[in-house]
């Protein structure tokens, strides 16, 4: 199979074409550290970040689909545009896998409380005559909207687009 039609089949897909194959996804990606505790002594850890979510393609079972790892686990983002009741925005990503393995990564956002995921928008600063800026434009591309209205409806979403709306997110090629 082709990298392009491997990707193609995702984004034409529906949600009823994919079956959940719950926690855990795999792989996991581990993290090593060591440092100082609060106790002035050290200690070693590892952490494991995973995906929450994972699906398999009726269809074609060597594909998979697997969403919700934290892609700025130390920070939040931040978007100039309406607030919704929950402001937080998290940063996940989603992976596209042939046989078990990634083939393709990507960034989402999850907004309010995780009632909604949408693409990660690419912004523009729109400026007035004297050059100060005046709004924000966030786009994204066909292709990135309908990889995340895909994630959207296979976590439970069923406001894409009023959100896309609110979040002020422009479709464009």
């Amino acid at each position: 199979m082709r990298y392009d039609d491997l990707v193609r089949a995702v984004l034409d897909s529906r949600p009823e074409d994919w079956h959940d194959i719950f926690h855990p996804v795999w792989p996991q990606y581990f993290t090593y550290g060591r440092g100082p505790r609060e106790d002035g002594e050290w200690s070693e850890w590892i952490g494991v970040r995973e995906h929450d979510h994972g699906w398999v393609l009726r269809s074609d079972v060597r594909i998979q689909l697997a969403y919700g790892m934290e892609s700025d686990p130390d920070g939040d983002m931040s978007f100039d545009w309406p607030s919704f009741s929950d402001p937080r925005v998290i940063g996940r990503h989603v992976e596209i896998k042939f046989n078990g393995q990634p083939v393709f990564r990507d960034r989402l956002i999850s907004v309010d409380g995780n009632r909604c995921v949408l693409p990660l928008p690419a912004s523009e600063t729109i400026t007035d005559d004297q050059g100060r800026p005046i709004r924000y434009a966030y786009s994204a591309t066909k292709d990135e909207i309908a990889l995340a209205r895909l994630v959207d409806r296979l976590t439970g979403g069923r406001d894409f687009d009023s959100y896309m709306q609110r979040a002020t997110i422009l479709g464009g090629d």
